[in-house]
Parts: structure tokens; sequence; C-alpha cells
């Protein structure tokens, strides 16, 4: 299977996409990949389904889930990716299913969302961005859910001081400023805020995928 074999009329089945997914995942290695095609089985069909795709950049993510039938709303922080965007969306014909929106980082400053329900929504190493701000931010994904909504957060891990040092090296600095790879306090705090269903890891490389559902809040205790 090739790029130019993506069609919106559906020729490419849900299988050969899942089968194939390392296109879609150019972003990282095999297991990456392996994780988001485990989660996306997880989940289930996304035919007629609401997807938000946090950090899309180039878009070949949100490429995926419209070509699996969902129709995706798109946010990226970085304006000069989404033309590119764009123009892929076009070469695979899934234009008109998707939603890109600009936004500054803070899904309350988006008023594209306003009011939004989504039954699906993913993120790919972004909330290791966010660092004091996580908390917060997962309570505006928990009330973008709808109400049987389903999340997947694929994350970089911690994986001890030698992949420590392995990072340091490849940056080529001693300390990661704006960084906080995830460690079973992130997944605590996700917890807390989101219903987690599953949590599974890699080792080499460390990451994290998580998968959950919306938190409703505790009831009141009877007076």
């Amino acid at each position: 299977m090739n790029e130019s074999q993506f069609e919106l009329d559906h020729s490419i089945s849900r299988e050969d996409l899942l089968q194939n997914i390392s296109k879609f995942t150019d972003w990282g290695g095999q297991s990456w990949a392996h994780l988001t095609r485990y989660a996306l089985s997880k989940v289930g069909s996304l035919e007629s389904k609401q997807v938000l795709e946090i950090g899309s950049r180039f878009g070949k993510m949100s490429g995926l889930f419209a070509l699996l039938g969902a129709q995706v709303t798109s946010l990226e922080t970085d304006a000069s990716a989404i033309p590119l965007a764009h123009k892929l969306a076009d070469d695979w014909g899934v234009s008109s299913r998707i939603t890109y929106l600009h936004y500054d980082g803070d899904l309350s400053h988006c008023a594209a969302l306003k009011g939004r329900q989504f039954d699906i929504i993913f993120s790919k190493s972004v909330l290791v961005l966010l660092c004091d701000g996580l908390p917060r931010f997962l309570q505006g994904l928990n009330e973008l859910l709808a109400s049987d909504g389903r999340y997947i957060f694929l994350e970089n891990a911690y994986g001890g001081k030698i992949f420590h040092l392995i990072r340091c090296l490849r940056y080529r600095r001693w300390h990661l400023p704006g960084i906080e790879y995830f460690t079973r306090f992130h997944l605590q705090s996700i917890s807390q805020i989101l219903a987690i269903e599953e949590v599974k890891r890699s080792y080499f490389p460390p990451i994290y995928l998580i998968v959950g559902r919306k938190r409703y809040p505790a009831s009141r205790p009877a007076q």
C-alpha cells in the first residue's frame, strides 16, 4: 500500500490501514506504531465518529482518522504546519472530513471548541510538555469528551537514568526545559481527572500508552 492509494471511498479496508500504520506514525519507530495500532483496535470503529487530535503537526494521523471514516478536528500550535497538513488531506481526498485549528496551547482559548463533544481524543507527545499545566489541560479534555467518549494518549516515559543520558546527548543539553517525561506520578494525575481503562508500556524506547474514558464527578453524599 502506498500513499497514492488513500481514497475516501473506503477501497482500502480498516484492516489494511491498521496493518500499514507505520506509514502514518513516521514520527516514531515500530514501538510507537504497535501501540497506536493496538489503541485504535481497542476503541473500535471510527466510522462517523467525532475525533479530536491534539498536536496534529503535518496531519498524517488526522488523515488516518478521516480515512477510517471519522470527522476530525485537528489542533496544532505551529501555524506553519497547517498548510502542509491541508495539502496532505487534499492529496488523500479527505479534506472535507478534517477541520484544522491553530491554537496557543490553551484549550479554553480555542473558541471553535466551545460546546463541542468528541467521541475520541488522541494526542502524542503533547502532555509531556505541559508540566504544571497538566491537570488543567486534562480537565479541559474531560469536558470535551462525549458521555461515552474515549481518549488515547501516547507519551514519552522517563525510562531511567540511562535513557535520560541518551536524550541529553541527543539534544546536546544536560537539562531539557519544558519536558516532563511520564512516570507513575503522571499516571496518577491522569487517573484523578480521567478514567483510565488500560496502560501499556514500551521499555525500549520508553513509551506509555494510556486509554480511558470520561470521568464524571462523584455523586454527592445523601443529606
